[in-house]
C-alpha cells in the first residue's frame, strides 16, 4: 500500500508547478530494507510503478559509510558508480542523485520539491534567519553545499543534530539555494505538512507575483526571435533548428527595465535553474540598428556557449522581455516554467531581503556534473 500512496503523492505534487517543475524534486518510500526512489530525470506529475528504483537500504548504508576521496570529481564518481551498484537486481534505471538523502531521513515517505513560495526564502538574503522566523524551530536548516554525497551527509548530521536537541527528527528539511524536503510516516501526515508550511509563509510575504499580460511591441519580438534563431543555429548547427520563442508578462516587463532591475534574475537561483534556464541569463539592450542588434546577440550567445557549452536557454532584452531558445520543444517548456518560477522566487524573496542566486563555487561544479547533464538529457527525452 504505501509504494501506491508514494505514487499518488508525486503525482499531486509533480502536477501543481507551485511544487516542483520539469525534471526536478524526488520522492521516495521504505519498505523495509528496500528504498523506493524516483529515477533521475522522470517527471513527478507522469509517475508511475516504472519511475521508482528499488534500492538495497543496507547497501545505501554502506556507501554512507564509506571513506571517499577528498577531489570531488574523482569522489562524485565512486559515488555514483556505488550508487548504482546498490540497486537491487533487474534494476537499469539511475536512482536520483538524491538517493543517499532520502536515505538519511528516517520517515516512511519522503517528498523533495522546489516550491518557488518555499524558495523565497531559500535564496534569500536572510535565508537562515527568515527560515527561523517563519518557521522557528520545526525546521532544520541545511546551508549552500553541493549537491551528491556531501548534501546526504549533511541533511544525515543536521537531522542527528536536531533530533539530540529536540527528541524527534524534523520533519521539515530547508536547504539553501535549493527547496524543501518533507519527511512523514504516513501520506496524509504528507499532506498536513505540505499545507502548514504554505500556511507559515503566506503570513510572511510581502506581495504575490503579477503573472498576467501586458502588451508588447509584437513585430519587434517576432524580429529578434529570428535573429536569435539564426544565430543560436550558426553556433550550434544541427537538426532539428534551434527555435526562439518570445515570453513577457507584469511582472516580466518591470524586471527587463533596466539592468538594475533584472539583476534579481542575472544568475541561476539554484542546480534545476541551471539545468533547465541556464547558470545565467545574458540581458541584451538593443537599439534599433539590425545589423548592431545581430552582432550584440552574435556575441552574448557565444559568450553563453563557451561558458556551458550549449546556447542559453533564456535571453533577455531591455524593455521587451525574454526569449526562451532551443531545439526541443519539452526543453523549451522547461525552460520558460523555470524562469518563470526565477521570477516568483524573486518576488517572494523581497520579503526576507531580496533574492541571492546560488554562490558561483557551486554553480561551477553543477556546470562540470556528469549527473546534471545526464538528468537534462532525459529530462529532454534525448
Amino acid at each position: 500500500m504505501s509504494f501506491e500512496q508514494l505514487v499518488e503523492l508525486s503525482q499531486f505534487y509533480g502536477a501543481n508547478p507551485q511544487w516542483v517543475l520539469a525534471g526536478g524534486g524526488n520522492t521516495s518510500v521504505k519498505v523495509d530494507g528496500t528504498l523506493y526512489v524516483k529515477a533521475s530525470g522522470t517527471t513527478l506529475a507522469e509517475a508511475s510503478a516504472e519511475t521508482f528504483v528499488r534500492m538495497d537500504r543496507s547497501r545505501l548504508a554502506a556507501v554512507l559509510g564509506k571513506h571517499y576521496p577528498e577531489d570531488s570529481e574523482q569522489r562524485e564518481r565512486e559515488a555514483l558508480q556505488d550508487l548504482m551498484d546498490a540497486r537491487l537486481p533487474g534494476e537499469q534505471r539511475r536512482p536520483s542523485v538524491e538517493t543517499l538523502m532520502h536515505e538519511l531521513v528516517p520517515f516512511t515517505f519522503v517528498i523533495h520539491t522546489h516550491p518557488p513560495l518555499i524558495n523565497g526564502i531559500t535564496c534569500s538574503a536572510e535565508a537562515e534567519a527568515a527560515a527561523q522566523r517563519v518557521f522557528g524551530d520545526d525546521a532544520a536548516w541545511i546551508p549552500n553545499i553541493n549537491p551528491g554525497l556531501i548534501l546526504a551527509k549533511a541533511v544525515g548530521n543536521a537531522v542527528e543534530a536536531y533530533r539530540d536537541t529536540h527528541g524527534a527528527p524534523p520533519q521539515l528539511i530547508l536547504l539553501q539555494n535549493h527547496g524543501l524536503v518533507v519527511g512523514a510516516d504516513t501520506a496524509d501526515e504528507v499532506r498536513q505538512v505540505h499545507a502548514r508550511i504554505v500556511t507559515q509563509v503566506k503570513q510572511h510575504i510581502s506581495r504575490l507575483p503579477q503573472l498576467t499580460n501586458v502588451p508588447y511591441d509584437a513585430q519587434r519580438a517576432e524580429l529578434l526571435a529570428y535573429q536569435i534563431s539564426r544565430q543560436a543555429q550558426a553556433l550550434d548547427p544541427g537538426s532539428p533548428e534551434y527555435r526562439s520563442v518570445f515570453l513577457t508578462n507584469r511582472e516580466v516587463a518591470r524586471m527587463v527595465r533596466s539592468q538594475s532591475a533584472f539583476a534579481p534574475l542575472a544568475r541561476a537561483f539554484s542546480p534545476d535553474h541551471i539545468v533547465y534556464a541556464g547558470h545565467r541569463i545574458p540581458f541584451l539592450v538593443l537599439g534599433d540598428d539590425s545589423f548592431e542588434a545581430k552582432k550584440l546577440i552574435g556575441a552574448a550567445l557565444a559568450d553563453f556557449q563557451q561558458e556551458a557549452g550549449r546556447v542559453a536557454p533564456v535571453v533577455a532584452v531591455q524593455g521587451l522581455g525574454v526569449f526562451i531558445n532551443g531545439r526541443n520543444p519539452r526543453m523549451m517548456d522547461a525552460a520558460a516554467a523555470v524562469f518563470l518560477d526565477a521570477v516568483q522566487i524573486a518576488v517572494y524573496a523581497e520579503a526576507f531581503g531580496g533574492a541571492t542566486p546560488l554562490p558561483q563555487e557551486q554553480t561551477d561544479f553543477i556546470l562540470g556534473w556528469e549527473v546534471e547533464r545526464f538528468r537534462s538529457q532525459v529530462s529532454a527525452g534525448e
